[in-house]
């Protein structure tokens, strides 16, 4: 017996055989995401792509990518179910029997809006690399991270305390699929926060979580009296010291520290302190203890730039990755942290004595760039860090 809806508020309602669907969709997520990967990987999307008008057989298709015909029947129906591909049927007279099939007469095979996308689009490429290099082996433990409180998947990575401490460690391909997501949305962003965040004076930067200095080498860049200050774990500090110091040495430092580290301090004397894709890898304690580091490193000149993805701000397409890499944080970062919504997290803001001083939203693929000061009052002391 088909399955009866159960009342639910009417502005979330959706019909029976929608619900159904997508139901299925996700029961066979694991399987169909790799029949996706491999439609990509084995050519077959790129050549039904060259042909975008006329489509392509099975004999035309196992030519151009000597996938056997099982093969390319199996991946080419899953992609029909995914919609990323379109089969037009024989002939009529075909269908009707009035000739005998050949070669002439076959479906034809054609590559949809969907499958476009999968083949050719960046933002796609990067999520979906990041998936399968980094997620998915692991993303079976994800269960376990939430009862445990701890990213279990990390396992099928390293061994590590969280993911941060084994960033140039990763195996490959997962090292290069981990910096092309991260890259790819931070880079977005930044040519249209550069020029609001420097102004017209030479300034000197205090990149919080600096990682390998791609956001430093720009700041340098963009004026030769600019000075940048990284600070971050040893491992990235070395990384961005190999990137800097060749062509900006004399204008960049360097400040190792585990920001987490009770005694750990945030250098003085910036007139920027910048944090880009950082306190979303943070628990909801550990943003209030950073952003207090910051408010201690500050004076009443002193503007403090967050660069971060809130989620409930942005457009669909980047609100649902930005849901779904909460679940990377969960299973395989440090199993307590996530990506936030504004009211979250200007609510941890208040608690670190910051009052907030301009926003805005829909930066590249899903970025904000919120600016703080210091006229908050005191921070909440009383708070458990």
């Amino acid at each position: 017996m088909a399955p009866t809806m159960q009342r639910t508020d009417d502005k979330n309602r959706m019909d029976l055989p929608t619900a159904m669907l997508l139901a299925q969709g996700i029961a066979w997520a694991p399987l169909l995401f790799q029949a996706a990967r491999s439609l990509r990987n084995l050519g077959i999307l790129a050549r039904l792509l060259d042909s975008p008008r006329d489509g392509c057989t099975l004999s035309e298709l196992h030519q151009a990518t000597e996938v056997s015909d099982y093969g390319l029947k199996v991946l080419l129906e899953a992609g029909m179910s995914l919609r990323m591909v379109e089969r037009r049927p024989f002939r009529d007279e075909v269908v009707k029997g009035e000739v005998e099939p050949d070669s002439s007469s076959e479906p034809r095979y054609f590559a949809t809006r969907v499958g476009y996308l999968i083949e050719k689009d960046e933002l796609t490429r990067v999520n979906m690399n990041f998936s399968q290099d980094v997620c998915y082996r692991g993303a079976e433990f994800l269960e376990e991270s939430i009862r445990q409180g701890e990213p279990a998947g990390l396992k099928e990575l390293g061994n590590w305390p969280d993911i941060y401490h084994g960033l140039q460690a990763l195996n490959e391909p997962a090292k290069t699929s981990w910096f092309e997501f991260d890259h790819f949305y931070s880079d977005n962003g930044f040519p249209r926060v550069l020029k609001k965040i420097l102004g017209a004076e030479p300034v000197r930067l205090l990149d919080v979580g600096g990682n390998t200095g791609k956001f430093a080498a720009q700041v340098l860049a963009a004026d030769d009296e600019h000075r940048v200050t990284i600070a971050d774990l040893p491992p990235q500090v070395q990384a961005s010291r190999q990137n800097l110091v060749p062509t900006c040495g004399s204008r960049s430092d360097f400040w190792e520290l585990n920001i987490l580290d009770d005694a750990s301090v945030l250098p003085t004397g910036h007139d920027i302190i910048w944090m880009s894709q950082l306190l979303c890898c943070f628990s909801e304690e550990e943003v209030v203890k950073i952003m207090k580091k910051a408010r201690q490193a500050m004076n009443q000149t002193t503007r403090y730039y967050v660069f971060d993805t809130f989620w409930d701000c942005q457009n669909p397409v980047a609100q649902l990755s930005l849901q779904a890499c909460s679940l990377y944080f969960t299973a395989f970062a440090n199993g307590k942290s996530r990506m936030y919504d504004r009211g979250t997290f200007l609510r941890l803001a208040e608690r670190a004595g910051l009052r907030l001083q301009s926003e805005e939203h829909q930066i590249g693929w899903g970025h904000s760039l919120l600016e703080f000061s210091l006229e908050g009052g005191s921070p909440d002391d009383g708070a458990q860090d």
